[in-house]
């Protein structure tokens, strides 16, 4: 998750206190004076003397820039930097957005499953050194399900770069247009959302053909149920296709659980 939005704010604002920033993720390189070092995490090299010679690769880049701690994002993240050789004696800051077990409780998942990823959470609580949590929810679900210790934990919301609006911002759409922010990147809470968006677009069509409905964020979309949803795809400035909208809508089914609604609003 080095490139995705909360990962990255914090290492830039990390950055600006002099902070020395490596991102493992899926590309290499430097962007804005922050490092970035491609592992592959989720596959593994059957012949042995490849994985050796990635492996000593991996671990030479990171010894030589000896971080005093790694942050590591979300469930998958802190579960691989955890068992990891690569981050032996550094001390590891888990940072959850929501808990996964607690998700697929409400997304209903089979007893196996769930006994699994509570397994699997609670020893990632104990395990690292510190946790940060998106939201007090999510805190106190910790606190309450795994005993973590309160002063382990710390509650930082989302933030983002855009600045609040203070003024009116006039708009000259021949239609009135309804954006909402939905990638389609494989996350369950969009794609529900994006399921609740088309219904609405369907009932919305059988009343009026001058409203449409804009979908914005990359991946995979489904088919379009009505003629007044447009995939737009990344946009360049997302603050603008906002302000140029006629309203913002943010698409939050109750079964979703999360999904950046506090981002988003």
């Amino acid at each position: 998750y080095g490139e995705s939005t909360r990962p990255g704010q914090m290492a830039a604002h990390l950055k600006s206190f002099g902070h020395n920033i490596l991102h493992i993720c899926d590309w290499q390189g430097s962007e804005n004076g922050i490092k970035h070092l491609s592992i592959a995490r989720e596959s593994w090299e059957p012949n042995v003397i490849k994985r050796l010679v990635s492996f000593t690769s991996d671990y030479t880049s990171i010894k030589l820039f000896r971080p005093d701690l790694v942050y590591a994002h979300q469930f998958n993240n802190v579960k691989w930097a955890l068992q990891t050789k690569l981050f032996a004696g550094t001390k590891i800051v888990f940072d959850a957005h929501t808990s996964k077990y607690f998700e697929h409780i409400h997304f209903k998942a089979e007893e196996d499953l769930l006994h699994l990823l509570k397994t699997q959470e609670n020893d990632m609580c104990h395990r690292a050194d510190f946790i940060i949590a998106a939201s007090q929810e999510t805190k106190d679900f910790f606190v309450s399900t795994y005993q973590v210790k309160e002063g382990k934990i710390k509650v930082v919301g989302n933030a983002t770069t855009i600045a609040p609006v203070t003024e009116s911002h006039p708009t000259n759409n021949q239609k009135f247009i309804c954006v909402a922010t939905l990638p389609q990147d494989g996350f369950l809470s969009n794609e529900m959302a994006l399921d609740m968006l088309q219904d609405i677009a369907v009932e919305t069509y059988k009343h009026s053909r001058q409203i449409e409905f804009h979908v914005v964020g990359g991946g995979k979309m489904p088919k379009a149920k009505a003629p007044n949803i447009v995939y737009t795809g990344y946009v360049e400035n997302l603050r603008d296709t906002i302000l140029n909208a006629d309203i913002c809508l943010m698409p939050f089914p109750e079964d979703a659980v999360c999904g950046g609604a506090r981002n988003k609003f």
